[in-house]
């Protein structure tokens, strides 16, 4: 495959034989338990072994810095290793979460071009931010002012304004909300938006926990239908409150096609059949059907 393919048919094929290798996940051990990750861990399983290899979860205490200073599994169980990172932690600025693979030094085959990292696969925060503002205009234009609650994670400060810049001026915005932690500070957040401002149509949350939070709020208030609440991530919780009529949107990346692949590519990486890889992971809008 040539240098920056990004053919997940090519992908595919390369696959088809059965391949011995031993391919690891590396995940922060703070985001065990994380839905997302979750499942991620679970399509990248399920194709290590459709293709012969033997997967395993790795976690590590620390979380990784931008300048690739990290520990790896480098014992010779393990061929190449697949990392799943939160936004911003990487070198291209609005990074979504994405899967980086490497190839670990001396565990290559004999002749195989695999050393080092080559590649990644997953969505942008940009593009994050543009699926949410389209879903929550799907339904026509938001109806008064919106609010926009951003959570710890870096990364945020792409998606937030590729979320406001969607509307191109024609919609009145709060003051963004940053730094918002978890379901009980969107709640309190939330319900402060909405006693300062009594026409407010919307709230962008960069999270589903934090959406859910704002649900909260929202119907605490007696608000519920008129103020349209959107999420990121895709997660069970959030297409339950979707169906429930308590949130209007969720923009999830495809985990299924992210582990899929990353476990793919460390296969074609460690065959010597790619040299690096962008793969563009699609972003989905889940809306009550």
């Amino acid at each position: 495959m040539a240098p920056g393919a990004s053919n997940v048919d090519a992908l595919d094929a390369i696959a088809r034989a059965k391949r011995p290798y031993v391919i690891a996940l590396v995940v922060r051990r703070s985001d065990a338990g994380d839905p997302f990750v979750a499942s991620v861990e679970r399509a990248f399983q399920d194709s290590a072994r459709e293709i012969g290899a033997t997967p395993r979860i790795v976690t590590i205490d620390t979380p990784r810095a931008p300048s690739i200073a990290y520990p790896l599994p480098t014992d010779s169980k393990v061929d190449a290793a697949c990392e799943l990172m939160p936004p911003g932690q990487d070198a291209w600025a609005g990074a979504g979460r994405r899967l980086f693979v490497h190839a670990l030094a001396g565990a290559a085959p004999p002749g195989s071009n695999a050393s080092s990292h080559s590649g990644y696969i997953g969505s942008s925060q940009v593009e994050i931010g543009r699926a949410a503002a389209a879903a929550l205009a799907s339904a026509g234009s938001p109806s008064g002012r919106l609010a926009i609650l951003s959570d710890l994670r870096p990364g945020c400060d792409t998606c937030e304004p590729a979320f406001r810049n969607a509307f191109k001026g024609s919609v009145t915005f709060a003051p963004t909300v940053w730094n918002v932690g978890d379901a009980g500070a969107a709640r309190r957040a939330a319900s402060a938006l909405l006693a300062k401002y009594p026409d407010l149509g919307g709230i962008f949350c960069t999270r589903d926990a934090l959406a859910l939070g704002a649900a909260d709020a929202v119907d605490s208030a007696g608000s519920r239908g008129r103020v349209r609440i959107v999420g990121v991530d895709g997660i069970a919780a959030a297409r339950g409150a979707i169906d429930r009529g308590r949130m209007y949107a969720t923009v999830a990346q495809q985990t299924d096609f992210i582990g899929k692949y990353a476990a793919r590519a460390a296969v074609a990486l460690l065959d010597g059949n790619l040299d690096h890889f962008d793969i563009d992971a699609p972003v989905v809008i889940y809306k009550k059907r």
